[in-house]
């Protein structure tokens, strides 16, 4: 874990003057022309490169040098490992310029709909990596007008006439965010993606209206004091100036970069969907086609998976039961659930027909994902998944023999009831059963493949019991004392009785 090798730093970028630390686990981001810039920092390191391929390339980087490693072709789409040697290894993830352009929708349940059958579930489609892409609004008033730009091209921005100086910032909407170790220490980096960052000197002009040219880079280029490349997709233009009186204002622009110069229709980045209808029709966007430099209308099909499970020791179909895979949404309809994709890709139209996949699988509310492997998923099929259950009854009794009525039943500690008995449906295996009562606490193991009812029995009193007992013993040794002393008293009167009436004979 981390990346130490004699005390050195590895610092990843774009080709820009700004880096991001080289983290253990994190995942960077290139697209197609883009490069991969390495520094090192305190010692030399050396890394490793490992394509999508497989093949391997080894490189040497020397204290407080940078080092372009590669750059990204049609070819390397997919995703790479850079690991440091004797350090982490990250995961280096290349998209291709359209599917970079277009982005991806990402789906999220929001709830349900009735209709005349039954309730519906409904689903958020979102854009999300990019703004050539939307969700077309009919019949509603659209966002305010966009500044179109093509990349390497200059704009000219119109700076007010009191401003002394301006600064111009292009930001990228795909914030940047790293998850990962440096060292045993784990940490999330956060940092704005800046394309390009420009300072105007503008006083001593003497004009009423001032213009200042703002390179837009190349594609794949990071611009002046930049962080991250140019793409194509919307673009947050920030002018900050400040003012002859003193006063600091801020404007914010949207620019969108795209090699379509004619405006799209007005488009939504969020749409809300039943999921009936998602997988009968799909999914209308609007985005943009790079080959013939016009939007177009496209439909998205997001493939479907269905899962249902089987009992086969009850012979019944199971309701009590949930699944999950990552990277997916799962969704119930009946004893059904219905497994979709929770990101699609706008550019590309085809998906695997057959996935395998580990779940996160829980029956009758027992997880037993670790005793299950990978699930093998068909699309626009249903797949069966068999489990194999048992009834045990789970009594908590006294020792006296009463059933203690307000005991709580936990099955492996996750709680299961109230009562002094309890009739489970659990998976067959080895269980650790245990109930907390008024009287105590009381544990007990068993396989419910074998035993059928469960009995834990409490060996003890409550705490008012206890209180009373305590009471009754404090008093009964307060009566003793006393009545100890009070014996003691007797006998010594008694004795100095007996003493005077031999005195007085005499």
């Amino acid at each position: 874990m981390g990346q130490a090798q004699e005390e050195g730093f590895l610092l990843v970028g774009y080709g820009g003057e700004k880096f991001l630390p080289f983290l253990d686990g994190a995942r960077y981001r290139f697209v197609v022309g883009e490069s991969l810039v390495l520094k090192a920092i305190g010692s030399d390191i050396s890394v490793i490169l490992t394509t999508s391929k497989d093949e391997e390339h080894v490189f040497r980087i020397g204290a407080g040098d940078s080092l372009e490693v590669r750059r990204f072709g049609p070819g390397d789409v997919g995703l790479m490992s850079l690991a440091v040697v004797g350090g982490g290894k990250a995961v280096i993830e290349v998209l291709s310029v359209e599917e970079s352009a277009l982005g991806w929708i990402e789906f999220q349940p929001v709830g349900t709909v009735s209709n005349g059958s039954g309730t519906q579930e409904v689903l958020e489609a979102r854009i999300v990596g990019s703004t050539l892409s939307g969700f077309e609004l009919r019949g509603e008033e659209g966002e305010g007008r966009r500044i179109f730009v093509r990349p390497n091209s200059t704009l000219q921005l119109q700076i007010p006439a009191n401003a002394l100086n301006a600064k111009v910032i292009l930001l990228s909407q795909d914030f940047i965010e790293l998850s990962g170790y440096t060292g045993q220490l784990h940490l999330v980096y956060r940092v704005e993606p800046v394309v390009a960052e420009y300072m105007f000197n503008v006083t001593g002009t003497g004009q009423l209206v001032r213009v200042v040219d703002v390179h837009i880079p190349a594609l794949g280029e990071v611009g002046e004091n930049g962080l991250v490349p140019l793409r194509y997709g919307i673009l947050l233009m920030s002018l900050v100036y400040t003012a002859r009186s003193g006063g600091r204002f801020e404007q914010n622009f949207e620019v969108m970069v795209s090699p379509i110069m004619d405006e799209p229709p007005p488009m939504s980045s969020t749409v809300t969907i039943t999921l009936e209808e998602l997988l009968r029709s799909g999914l209308e966007v609007v985005t943009a086609d790079l080959s013939t430099g016009r939007f177009e209308h496209r439909v998205v099909r997001v493939p479907d998976y269905r899962v249902i499970v089987y009992d086969t020791y009850f012979g019944s179909w199971v309701e009590d039961y949930s699944i999950s895979f990552t990277g997916y949404v799962s969704l119930r309809n009946g004893t059904e659930s219905i497994i979709i994709p929770s990101t699609v890709s706008i550019s590309e139209e085809e998906y695997p027909s057959r996935i395998a996949i580990r779940p996160s699988f829980t029956v009758y509310s027992v997880d037993i994902s670790d005793s299950i492997g990978p699930v093998t998923l068909e699309a626009g099929r249903t797949v069966t998944i068999y489990v194999e259950g048992r009834l045990v009854d789970v009594e908590v009794r006294h020792a006296a023999g009463f059933l203690i009525q307000d005991s709580s039943i936990y099955v492996n500690d996750t709680f299961r009831g109230v009562g002094g008995s309890l009739s489970l449906r659990l998976p067959a295996g080895i269980y650790n059963f245990s109930a907390a009562t008024p009287f105590g606490k009381v544990f007990s193991a068993a396989d419910v493949r074998d035993v059928r009812r469960v009995v834990l029995v409490v060996r003890g009193y409550t705490a008012e019991t206890l209180a009373l007992i305590t009471v009754f013993l404090i008093q009964l040794s307060i009566f003793a004392m006393y009545s100890w002393r009070w014996l003691k008293s007797r006998r010594l009167r008694g004795i100095w009785g007996s003493s005077g009436e031999n005195q007085a004979k005499k």
